[in-house]
């Protein structure tokens, strides 16, 4: 089931609108929630209404859509008086952002799908490319020639203060509380939203949604990422499944480097041989590139490997999206020099630093944070742990589920005194249980 778009056309002839069919069989194939999905097509169909009516259908160019779309915005924020022909009550100024979000990802998806001229510049690279180029430099190609239609788009970096171009001109008010308080689910599900980096967005999905600590993300490999095909291969006692499966690897001493099998040497000697590297978690104090290890319960104690266990499906899924876009479309402008010399999963992805391709430092993830929560009005300094606190939200989470205090221990590879008898049973138990309080099966062979 999903939702449909039906418009009445101005000779008073209904259609289903194809482009937002195609957009909620991505969003269900990628496991998005039925809520989810039939708020964008309300927003959707609401923006129809507000061109139809007060516009009267007029055609947009290019150069207009962005007022167009903010006058949209700030009609939903301070509804109407029904002499234009809407009749909309004031919303919350959330929905209104919820709904700039639903409209950028609608647009993105048809620029990449249909190849239409997008809302606002795609921040990172995408499936556009020209002969080789990626869609940024075509648009800087065409700026170049004079291409006034186009022009508009070729700034010399993608910047966030794009977006202002669609903005409702309502500062942003600080969330604040009394005390130090945890992100809500509703605040992390924007914070990620709003955030344009694709590594920064993986970090945050990991944090919220899969519960690990900043530097057990920093220490993780690009090959720590895989389909859940390969859970029994890793985990013998675990189902395949079509949710990711993101291993958690000692980061000095496992011997899981990218191989099924136990290989005879362990990471450290794997960094030193190929990269020349030490383990993050070995290097010196006064290296900006360190990156502890507190210690994992273990899955498998032949490779020394455990797993995400995933509070959200959906996310999951969106996870691994991203991460193929990491793959698809910003490795390969990594220089190869770069991509080469480490092996690190968490990198600076903007091509406009100097520091690209590079693994990225405790200090650039915390930064990245205050900038995200900023973005959505959030005053850091009033969250508890910054962003260690979507640790702890996913603990909620895990319990506002129901598991039981044992299961959300190994959920959070918290070690104890019960060691486990065989590797991947409790991971198969997890899973299982996980899979039924989400309610999402979707094992596959």
């Amino acid at each position: 089931m999903q939702p449909i778009l039906v418009v009445d056309e101005l000779d008073g002839t209904s259609r289903i609108v194809p482009e937002v069919v195609s957009f909620m069989q991505a969003l269900l194939g990628r496991g998005d929630s039925f809520s989810k999905m039939r708020g964008i097509a309300n927003t959707l169909a609401l923006l129809h209404d507000y061109m139809t009516i007060p516009l009267s259908s007029k055609p947009v160019t290019p150069e207009a859509l962005p007022e167009v779309v903010a006058g949209f915005l700030r009609k939903r924020r301070q509804g109407t008086s029904g002499h234009d022909g809407l009749t909309w009550t004031p919303v919350k100024r959330e929905t209104v952002e919820r709904d700039r979000s639903y409209l950028r990802q609608f647009s993105e998806f048809c620029a990449s799908r249909f190849g239409y001229f997008p809302l606002v510049p795609l921040r990172a690279a995408c499936s556009f490319e020209e002969e080789g180029r990626s869609y940024r430099a075509v648009m800087r190609f065409l700026s170049k020639r004079n291409n006034m239609l186009l022009g508009h788009l070729a700034g010399k970096s993608p910047k966030p203060t794009q977006m202002a171009a669609i903005g409702i001109k309502e500062p942003v008010a600080r969330r604040r509380s009394n005390g130090k308080t945890f992100m809500s689910p509703a605040m992390i599900e924007d914070l990620i939203l709003a955030t344009p980096s694709i590594i920064q967005r993986m970090v945050f999905i990991q944090a919220a949604f899969g519960g690990q600590r900043l530097s057990e993300i920093l220490n993780m490999w690009r090959c720590d990422v895989l389909p859940g095909r390969y859970r029994p291969t890793l985990f013998p006692d675990d189902k395949a499944s079509d949710i990711p499966l993101v291993v958690l690897a000692h980061p000095s001493q496992s011997r899981y480097i990218g191989e099924t099998r136990p290989g005879s040497i362990d990471r450290l000697q794997h960094l030193a041989l190929i990269y020349g590297l030490q383990p993050r978690n070995l290097m010196e104090d006064v290296d900006p590139l360190k990156s502890g290890w507190k210690g994992v319960l273990f899955d498998n104690d032949d490779l020394l490997i455990s797993q995400v266990f995933w509070a959200d499906r959906a996310w999951a899924r969106m996870y691994y999206e991203l991460f193929q876009q990491l793959r698809e479309h910003v490795l390969p402008l990594v220089a190869e020099s770069i991509r080469n010399s480490h092996p690190y999963l968490i990198i600076n992805d903007s091509p406009s630093r100097d520091e690209f391709g590079q693994p990225m430092k405790i200090s650039n993830i915390r930064k990245a944070f205050g900038r995200a929560c900023a973005r959505i009005g959030i005053d850091v300094s009033r969250l508890h742990k910054g962003i260690h606190g979507l640790r702890h939200s996913y603990k909620a989470r895990l319990e506002h589920m129901g598991l039981t205090a044992e299961e959300i221990r190994t959920a959070m590879h918290h070690i104890s005194i019960s060691s486990q008898q065989n590797y991947g049973q409790s991971a198969a138990r997890l899973n299982e249980r996980l899979t039924l309080v989400t309610g999402n099966a979707g094992v596959t062979a």
